[in-house]
């Protein structure tokens, strides 16, 4: 994937994911599941989780370590520090300069993008001062706190969605297409 400049590597192989992963790459392991394609639909919508996928899981080790109390009292005093990319930002940027081509005129609108991630106030505002500060803006996000995904994801429908939680991924994988991305504290042993 290097020698393409690949933004992402999706395999079913746990194998193949674990050696593009030990390479350095963005790897993703596509989970099996279902998803109704529909011909007439001309839309590519992409759908992703947050801390984890795009983000790094900075947020989500002070969650982990210190408990909910300490993550909400630490994301409210950084509201207007970005967060680091995490393992698909460049995915998303590269999706992005798509949009503002399509914006522009020079190509007809197809694609469009949603964050769908458990954050809810006042960590949402995290969010949106990262992807200001990446200059990256999203067609739909949701702040759903501890309500499943795949009540949104059913509405949004995408045609992929990715998830750096191994249950969250399954659970979406059961209405579109599925990706569990194998990164930071919720996939170490």
């Amino acid at each position: 994937a290097a020698a393409f400049d690949a933004a992402l590597f999706l395999s079913a192989s746990r194998a193949d994911v674990e050696a593009g992963l030990a390479q350095g790459m963005a790897c993703g392991l596509v989970l099996p599941g279902s998803g109704a394609d529909d011909p007439a639909d001309l839309q590519l919508r992409i759908a992703f989780d947050f801390d984890g996928v795009l983000a790094s899981d900075e947020a989500e080790r002070v969650y982990h370590e210190h408990g909910l109390d300490h993550y909400r009292e630490a994301e409210r005093g950084l509201f207007d520090q970005p967060l680091a990319p995490g393992p698909l930002q460049a995915l998303l940027r590269g999706l992005a300069r798509v949009q503002e081509a399509e914006a522009a005129g020079l190509l007809p609108p197809v694609v469009r993008t949603a964050i769908i991630t458990a954050r809810s106030a006042p960590a949402d505002r995290r969010v949106v001062t990262t992807l200001r500060a990446w200059g990256v803006r999203v067609d739909e996000s949701y702040f759903v706190g501890d309500l499943p995904k795949d009540r949104i994801i059913k509405l949004f429908k995408p045609h992929i969605f990715f998830d750096d939680k191994r249950a969250n991924a399954e659970l979406a994988a059961t209405c579109a297409p599925s990706v569990h991305i194998p990164f930071g504290v919720l996939n170490r042993p």
